[in-house]
């Protein structure tokens, strides 16, 4: 069987959606990273997108009970990997729980893809996923020496780990259930409408919970950078979406990890974070697994 590969057009498909994710991620730790931003970035993404889904992909979906089934599906995806995420940036750090969960998603990718897509992986696309997962790891040690790993082993056994893998498992499984759907609809029209429904849910919970005095504040401070958010995460998904119809999905999410390349880069030039030697050699191993993925 030969080698599974990605198309020229795929790769710059998931590099300018990488470098979207990457950006609206500084977008989100600018504006204080919490779960207030992110909701009403979700809200704002549905509205600023709805007149363009209205002109454009309203009509010609499926019939709207087999739309429900796929996009309820996937919002229930999302929606429990945030949850899940939610829970674990509760006990832990951002540092630790973000590279997990991304790390993780892509041990489980290829399982999934085999077992209900037929996708089948080389030798050489199973190295670079490896090697990738390794960059992400190695990005998490302070220093090079043992004393580092032994603290980082230490930090795995949280609970916090767990609800970092449970998220990467929920990615993992809506990424599969994506590419299934995308055989039916659109991708503008399918990330529009589960998108939709994750917001209602998260508005649901900004109502109940945030009092209004509180959602005033947030939106006047961060109103640029939360509509910013919405629509670079739209884009953003919606080239990988148009990527998975065309190639496998363990690569098309194992190369878009070049968005970890792209926000520690970010991080240096914009938020003059240190760059210690670990994030250097986890980011050289995460760039070269990424141009093994994308090399034909």
């Amino acid at each position: 069987m030969a080698e599974p590969s990605l198309d020229p057009q795929s790769v710059g498909l998931i590099a300018a959606s990488a470098l979207l994710h990457a950006g609206w991620n500084l977008l989100l730790k600018r504006a204080g990273g919490s779960q207030l931003v992110v909701a009403l970035s979700k809200v704002a993404e549905a509205l600023v997108f709805a007149p363009f889904f209205l002109w454009t992909a309203a009509d010609g979906l499926p019939p709207w009970p087999r739309v429900a089934l796929l996009v309820g599906v996937a919002a229930t995806g999302v929606l429990g990997n945030y949850i899940a995420l939610a829970a674990a940036y509760r006990r832990s750090d951002l540092s630790l729980v973000y590279p997990v969960s991304r790390g993780a998603a892509l041990v489980f990718l290829p399982v999934l893809g085999a077992l209900f897509l037929g996708e089948r992986l080389g030798a050489r696309s199973v190295a670079a996923l490896a090697l990738i997962i390794a960059g992400i790891v190695v990005l998490q040690l302070p220093a090079l020496d043992r004393r580092a790993w032994r603290t980082l082993t230490a930090a795995m056994r949280q609970p916090a780990i767990g609800y970092a893998v449970l998220a990467a498992f929920l990615t993992a499984t809506y990424t599969v259930w994506d590419k299934v759907a995308l055989r039916e609809m659109a991708p503008f029209a399918y990330m529009y409408l589960y998108t939709v429904v994750v917001a209602a849910a998260y508005g649901g919970w900004v109502v109940r919970h945030v009092a209004t005095a509180d959602r005033q504040a947030t939106w006047r401070a961060h109103r640029g950078a939360i509509v910013g958010i919405g629509v670079m995460n739209m884009l953003s998904y919606g080239l990988t979406l148009l990527a998975l119809q065309q190639g496998t999905s363990s690569l098309v999410i194992g190369l878009r990890q070049l968005s970890i390349v792209a926000g520690v880069f970010l991080g240096w030039v914009v938020l003059r974070e240190r760059i210690t030697w670990p994030r250097r050699i986890g980011v050289a191993m995460i760039a070269t697994g990424c141009v093994l993925i994308a090399i034909r």
